[in-house]
């Protein structure tokens, strides 16, 4: 669905536009001032409450002055929910970090605006959008995981195809829309092979759980054997506890960029653009680093 612009005098990104001509010094200071009269800001995320929290400990450390509040939610509802405050004529978001698969839509739902943080000249140009729409700050690897109790080493898989064998059946675990999975998958092997595939894996008595964080609490005390495929950084985290789990990485792991982006209509752009330019600078990305996320900037 695409809707009109309805202005409120500038938008954030008309508004951010002339920070690009100036020097980084004056750039800098003119964030800082305006940010700093604003006050606040606004993120709407996928990320974890908790890391986010992390995330933002460290941006107030750094500018205390700046009160940051924050909309948890999965992709697809934070989607619905810009969508219809878009709909409405409501500005609450100043950035999203809405995940691979509802930036693009929000992009072309045109509630999206660009921003040429100048951190983004640190970030391979497949980690960005070449017209300044978004830039990804983390990604995820979609790892085939196991319960180190259940499984061992001899009985792992050294593909997705082994996933087939009767030995599996009933003891995989899978997401209720693993899209990032199967898009991957798609891409590397075609529509026939990979629907092939999809379809006899989905006879191996699949257990379904909704939420990455949840199927692996649940694959550490036992519920089932392995999950096809897992976020990374959750397995890390509980891997730093003691949990019983490990992965591996099987030929063809997808791998999917996280963006972070500015509100076409953001209320407090210069706060804003100062959130965008820490979460995207190398102190930013070393949180990331240390909530156990893949950090995208380049060393």
């Amino acid at each position: 669905f695409l809707f009109p612009a309805t202005l409120h005098g500038q938008t954030a990104e008309e508004t951010l536009a002339p920070l690009n001509k100036l020097a980084p010094a004056q750039r800098q200071q003119q964030i800082m001032a305006e940010a700093k009269k604003a006050g606040k800001v606004m993120v709407y995320t996928v990320m974890t409450a908790s890391d986010f929290d992390e995330l933002q400990k460290s941006f107030n450390q750094k500018y205390p002055h700046i009160r940051l509040s924050k909309l948890r939610q999965g992709g697809g509802r934070l989607y619905d929910i810009a969508l219809n405050e878009a709909g409405s004529g409501k500005h609450i978001a100043d950035v999203f970090m809405a995940g691979e698969s509802s930036t693009g839509p929000l992009v072309q739902a045109g509630i999206v605006g660009r921003y040429l943080s100048p951190e983004r000249d640190a970030y391979p140009e497949n980690h960005k959008d070449p017209k300044g729409y978004w830039t990804a700050y983390l990604a995820y690897r979609w790892v085939f995981t196991y319960n180190t109790r259940l499984v061992s080493p001899q009985r792992l898989p050294k593909n997705f195809q082994e996933l087939l064998d009767p030995f599996w059946k009933g003891k995989l675990a899978i997401d209720t829309d693993p899209h990032s999975w199967m898009a991957a998958l798609i891409k590397a092997w075609g529509k026939e092979k990979s629907a092939e595939f999809f379809h006899a894996l989905a006879r191996q008595d699949l257990q379904r759980r909704r939420g990455r964080s949840l199927r692996a609490q649940l694959l550490a005390a036992g519920e089932f054997s392995a999950s096809v495929e897992q976020s990374d950084n959750v397995i890390v985290q509980l891997k730093r506890r003691a949990a019983p789990i490990d992965y591996i990485y099987l030929p063809d792991t997808p791998s999917s960029l996280t963006p972070i982006a500015l509100a076409k209509h953001a209320p407090h752009p210069y706060a804003a653009a100062l959130f965008i330019d820490f979460v995207l600078s190398e102190e930013g990305q070393r949180v990331i680093a240390d909530l156990d996320y893949v950090p995208t900037r380049s060393g």
